[in-house]
């Protein structure tokens, strides 16, 4: 009965800590439903100097979150960083 307990308590544990890093990541990835920085291009940022929106078709999931990008040359740079 013990060792039910405690599993039952560490699995609950468990699970208040996934939440809370979930709700952490979304306020540092600028998160709304999943998709980073609203939509934007973050390569653009660097790239141009400027905010730029990304395209559906040109999208990345990396660690739980998509993200958009305006060409695909942009996808390409972050998917070459991400390997890093």
């Amino acid at each position: 009965m013990k060792k039910i307990i405690s599993v039952v308590f560490i699995a609950l544990f468990s699970f208040g800590i996934l939440s809370a890093q979930t709700v952490t990541r979304a306020k540092q990835f600028n998160t709304e439903n999943g998709l980073a920085i609203q939509g934007y291009d973050k390569i653009a940022y660097f790239t141009l100097n400027k905010a730029v929106e990304g395209q559906k078709k040109h999208v990345v999931s990396a660690e739980g979150i998509k993200y958009y990008f305006s060409t695909e040359a942009n996808k390409n740079l972050f998917l070459k960083d991400c390997k890093k």
